[in-house]
């Protein structure tokens, strides 16, 4: 989708949902339609489940949106994460990809003459979508000229996308260095972020200085919120409106709390979503439910984490995975949003694989033990 978007944007090529749906057949197709992952099949019938009994007890404009937007974004990952995944081959074929969407991304700003590109809330998580993949698989392959290459690019994404990309690009800094396994460098690593917390306000101050002094930046929206967060002297300015959405959102928790209010319902009554991962679940599922929900996602995380020691295909899919989600604690909505998903599924697909190799393992011991 995120080609589409790139293309469509500026050269007016548009690539209609039916010919990506046609590929996902094309590809059940070569392997002869053999679901391979369980859970992911589960995920798919509570999927449809979860949006029939919403549609029978409640029928909106605002919920017929989120099923359309779940069909375009959503339902192509689950469906392709029914099948086999070679992950090793995947990590490098997507790495060619992001490639091209780095320099996509890039052409286009400089076909808008350096002004902030249409649609920076999307468009801005795109780019960073594809330039943090980039700069982790070079970061953890040593491509040390393309990572290099892709980290000039994170500048010109900030101000051209939106606040959000600096959670997404922040948690993959952080994470890439805590996974070195070099005690001092993690040593001189955490004095350093210590240092940057403490004093967070003044650098982010003279960078946007920087920043807006010696370069043609246009009305860079993020660039203006950045300056706005920095001056706020209340929670609201802070948060870019969020304070109010986020009481609206806990008035709804504490209204509904056992039920929740059920999906899109919130967006429906007020006209946005919760912009808040954790509070966007509890408003939609309830305390019960919400709860179930978070701890299945955590659990996920859990075993990706485990696995990642062993495994460095599995090191950069969780690196960039949780870096991406991370962008939900601002915006989007956990709904259809495809981080989201792509966690999910990608998860779930490599923990039912690494699983078969532990039994695998365990039984070639067992027999050679018996020998």
């Amino acid at each position: 989708n995120s080609l589409q978007f790139s293309l469509s944007n500026d050269f007016n090529i548009r690539f209609n949902m039916w010919i990506e749906y046609g590929f996902i057949i094309l590809i059940f197709g070569i392997s002869k339609f053999k679901i391979k992952s369980r859970k992911n099949l589960i995920i798919l019938l509570i999927s449809i489940l979860g949006f029939l009994i919403s549609k029978l007890l409640v029928n909106s404009k605002t919920l017929d949106y989120y099923i359309n937007q779940f069909e375009l974004y959503a339902l192509p990952i689950i469906l392709i994460g029914l099948l086999d995944i070679d992950f090793k081959k995947f990590i490098k074929v997507f790495f060619v990809y992001n490639i091209i969407m780095v320099i996509l991304y890039m052409v286009m700003l400089i076909l808008n003459k350096g002004q902030n590109v249409k649609d920076y809330m999307t468009f801005g998580y795109y780019a960073m979508f594809s330039a943090i993949y980039v700069i982790i698989y070079s970061y953890y392959n040593k491509h040390k000229f393309i990572l290099a290459l892709s980290c000039i690019t994170i500048p010109l994404i900030i101000i051209n996308g939106n606040r959000g990309t600096i959670i997404v690009f922040s948690t993959a800094l952080i994470l890439m260095l805590l996974t070195r396994k070099n005690v001092v460098k993690g040593l001189i690593f955490s004095i350093l972020i210590i240092f940057i917390i403490n004093n967070i306000s003044n650098i982010a101050k003279s960078v946007l200085d920087f920043v807006t002094n010696n370069f043609e930046i246009g009305d860079s929206y993020s660039v203006r919120n950045f300056y706005d967060m920095l001056n706020s002297n209340d929670s609201e300015d802070f948060l870019g409106g969020r304070y109010t959405i986020y009481e609206e959102a806990v008035t709804e928790i504490e209204q509904n709390l056992l039920t929740g209010i059920g999906i899109a319902k919130f967006q429906d009554k007020y006209g946005y979503f919760p912009h808040n991962i954790f509070l966007d679940i509890y408003v939609t599922f309830g305390i019960i439910l919400g709860t179930i929900y978070l701890c299945y996602l955590f659990g996920i995380g859990v075993k990706l984490y485990k696995y990642s020691k062993e495994n460095l295909y599995i090191q950069i899919l969780f690196v960039f995975l949780i870096a991406n989600i991370m962008k939900l604690l601002l915006s989007k909505t956990f709904i259809y949003d495809p981080t989201i998903w792509l966690y999910i599924i990608i998860g779930n697909n490599i923990i039912e694989k690494m699983h078969m190799e532990e039994i695998k393992n365990e039984t070639t011991n067992n027999i050679y033990t018996n020998i």
